[in-house]
């Protein structure tokens, strides 16, 4: 998909959203909110300008039937599953963060917003709840420990299947959604629109759009019960996420909506700054940086929503100045995300390129969540590496940027920390693809590369920039970095958002 194709589709399926903004179950859609133009975004996308066969897309539908009629079986079956998912008494809490659950080892701080929640009562004498949605293979419900001791927050794992009433009335949504977009395809006359109105008809009826609609249920519930009065969750642009602002919306009281923008943003970022009205939109939305809140400022959408600079529990930064070379061979980390896809492109370059450069060291890094060792089992030229690869052995992170000058990267978040910790990065670049380059607003110290050829000339160039200039360089990207990444202020957040709220 080239720009024009990623513009065009974006704002026909902005169009479509705030056409039918009056029915959130069309807005519930996964598929309209279009998030970036990284490869694993818009591979769903594959169908948007070319219409399907007959067979392609009886193939879809009735895969989604199945799984509607799977779903309402299941929601027979486990009767129980629309209770709350937690061990002890629920008790009423002032503030409901929503975060996510990656791993039946939940630790006491929150992967998302960290110490927040679990200060909250020390510093403002106001108590929470955490929600979280199940992002884990389990098909069980999922029960964790509530509480240690009064002001702990407590925490809630959203279910998989709701009752058979709930999940009716989500399928009873879909079907109605299915039928409404089908219908507004057919007085379309473009052939890409009329396509694309198809498209999301299919994905009406989607597992995604299912799980968007049960997490609004879950939301609208929890605030009910715990009668809490702001609601905080994570701000990528996802349809849940409006969803759980229409479910504040719904109960008869004020309640505070605030999203936080916790990632890296990409050139192509595009439904987390896209305003969908009142009912959709956060009140506040805070984010990791100085940067990305330009970025979404820029956008000129939210005309009645603050952003505002918060910062990211990730930054851990104690580099001053440019490092230096760690040793006489330059040492190349490469970091590709934890999606196969992107390991397998990033590694076989890594080995072309370290096959052809006797003089340099590489280190791979893989994701958490795809180990190196599943990766060689399904491709055996990752078994034997060439003498100067070698696969990292350390937990930390940080231990590998110490040890390394230049990062092979694509679009992994990771680059941003490497950089103020000394490394420079090297972006591999496919030919016509969008960038999902992280580091898009970085004007110097990065290096874009297409080919072998390319990456010896940045390396060149590396080895013969003096070091002054060097320097210069990097401390002008460490500073873009720490205007991107801001270290975050939990007093301002409890002052300014949470007891104003409490007073109101």
């Amino acid at each position: 998909m080239d720009q024009k194709e990623f513009d065009r589709l974006t704002d026909t399926c902005s169009r479509i959203l705030r056409r039918f903004s009056s029915d959130y179950a069309i807005v519930a859609i996964p598929w309209l909110h279009i998030l970036n133009g990284h490869p694993n975004s818009i591979r769903q996308y594959a169908h948007a300008f070319k219409r399907r066969n007959f067979f392609s897309a009886a193939g879809s539908f009735l895969y989604n039937l199945a799984y509607i009629f799977f779903k309402l079986l299941r929601s027979v079956i486990l009767f129980r599953s629309n209770k709350i998912n937690i061990d002890g008494e629920l008790v009423k809490s002032d503030v409901l963060f929503i975060s996510h659950l990656v791993s039946l080892s939940l630790s006491e701080k929150d992967f998302y917003f960290a110490t927040l929640p679990s200060h909250l009562y020390a510093s403002t004498g106001s108590s929470a709840t955490i929600g979280l949605i199940d992002h884990t293979p389990s098909t069980r419900a999922i029960k964790i420990r509530s509480r240690k001791e009064a002001g702990d927050p407590q925490r809630v794992v959203f279910s998989k299947t709701m009752s058979f009433r709930s999940e009716f009335t989500f399928a009873s949504q879909c079907f109605s959604s299915f039928f409404k977009l089908i219908g507004a395809a057919g007085k379309e006359e473009d052939k890409i629109t009329k396509n694309i109105f198809r498209e999301a008809a299919i994905h009406a009826m989607a597992p995604e759009t299912l799980a968007a609609l049960r997490i609004r249920e879950h939301i609208r519930q929890l605030l009910e019960q715990t009668a809490a009065t702001t609601l905080l969750f994570t701000w990528e642009g996802r349809s849940w996420e409006r969803m759980g602002i229409h479910a504040a919306g719904s109960l008869n009281r004020s309640i505070r909506c605030l999203g936080y923008q916790h990632t890296i943003l990409l050139a192509s970022s595009k439904a987390l700054t896209k305003s969908l009205g009142k009912e959709y939109d956060p009140d506040v939305i805070f984010t990791i940086g100085k940067k990305t809140a330009e970025v979404i400022r820029s956008a000129n959408e939210f005309h009645d929503t603050p952003i505002i600079e918060f910062g990211s529990y990730r930054l851990s930064v104690s580099s001053i100045q440019y490092p230096g070379p760690k040793e006489n061979v330059l040492q190349c980390l490469v970091t590709p995300e934890g999606l196969e896809s992107e390991c397998v492109l990033l590694f076989d370059f890594a080995i072309q390129l370290a096959e052809r450069s006797p003089g340099m060291n590489f280190i791979f890094r893989n994701h958490p969540v795809l180990p190196y060792d599943m990766l060689a089992k399904k491709y055996p030229r990752f078994v034997k590496l060439p003498v100067n690869c070698r696969l990292s052995d350390e937990s930390d992170i940080n231990e590998d940027f110490k040890r390394s000058d230049l990062l092979l990267y694509r679009g992994s978040s990771v680059c941003m920390y490497a950089v103020m910790l000394g490394l420079r990065p090297v972006y591999y670049a496919l030919p016509g693809e969008l960038s999902i380059d992280p580091l898009y607003q970085l004007k110097e110290w990065r290096f874009i590369v297409q080919n072998e050829h390319e990456f010896s000339a940045a390396v060149t160039d590396h080895r013969e920039t003096p070091a002054g200039k060097k320097n210069e360089m990097y401390l002008a990207a460490r500073s873009f970095c720490t205007d991107y990444l801001q270290v975050p202020d939990e007093n301002f957040f409890y002052e300014h958002i949470l007891i104003k709220n409490k007073a109101n």
